[in-house]
């Protein structure tokens, strides 16, 4: 694929997180995480065991963040706690599930693995090029809206729940300045790319269209017309599965790419 054609499926598909390349047949005889809105106690307990197994990592910096946060992980390593712990999840819904797999994700093949729903980005470009590293040639110039899933769940909720939370601001690896979306980046919000051989910066061309004359891009997300976009989804890209939300926080059954 030539680079132009590349930019162009970006800047109209947007990049999405690894449950978006799962093989269907894969994802549905999956016990976990099937889609975005799975709130099931077999996901709910799994979330749950996972966050508990962080304590036998190899990794020093996980380890260190198990042990600056003992009442976190206390509640974990009691058993009791998960049935309590599921019911919660589905009684506040994705915002919370999301908070606890935003942990995993950022734990990495401890955590999640290639079932995440997430996908990481950095406030630091220098960090954001050491995770394209390997996967992508290009680093994405982002408008967050506040979005992301530690800004979506509401602090003022927080003191109702009867499961822990970690102290704002507390991260595994907190030079990383790591903010994580659910399902992945919107090419309506995002400004352009740097590509990493040469540092070219090519701008979202949308922001040029018509429709977005009037559109500041820094104020709100731009319009793009994706009518047609399942048909192109299969015809375009490797995703195997495709969802639909108004607010960037709902998601809402699509389909299977076929």
């Amino acid at each position: 694929m030539s680079e132009s054609e590349m930019l162009k499926r970006l800047f109209y598909f947007g990049d999405k997180s690894k449950h978006y390349f799962q093989q269907n047949d894969k994802l549905n005889d999956s016990k976990y995480l099937k889609n975005m809105e799975d709130l099931s106690p077999a996901s709910n307990h799994r979330i749950f065991r996972k966050l508990r197994d962080l304590r036998k990592s190899k990794n020093p910096a996980i380890l260190e963040f198990v042990k600056r946060n003992p009442e976190f992980f206390e509640f974990f390593s009691e058993n009791k706690n998960k049935d309590i712990f599921s019911a919660t999840l589905v009684e506040f819904g994705t915002e919370l599930r999301d908070y606890y797999l935003a942990i995993l994700h950022t734990a990495g093949n401890i955590g999640l693995g290639d079932k995440s729903l997430l996908i990481s980005t950095s406030e630091d470009i220098n960090v954001a090029k050491t995770f394209s590293l390997g996967s992508k040639d290009y680093v994405i110039l982002y408008f967050s809206r506040g979005r992301s899933v530690a800004g979506s769940f509401n602090q003022s909720r927080r003191a109702e729940k009867s499961v822990p939370f970690l102290e704002r601001g507390m991260a595994i690896f907190p030079e990383q300045k790591e903010i994580t979306y659910r399902a992945g980046l919107y090419a309506h919000n995002m400004l352009g790319v740097v590509q990493l051989n040469g540092s070219i910066f090519t701008i979202n061309p949308h922001i040029f269209s018509e429709e977005n004359r009037h559109v500041d891009i820094t104020r709100e997300s731009l319009f793009i017309n994706q009518s047609n976009f399942e048909e192109e989804l299969a015809r375009c890209t490797s995703y195997t599965r495709w969802n639909y939300t108004f607010d960037y926080e709902k998601f809402y059954h699509g389909g299977e790419v076929s």
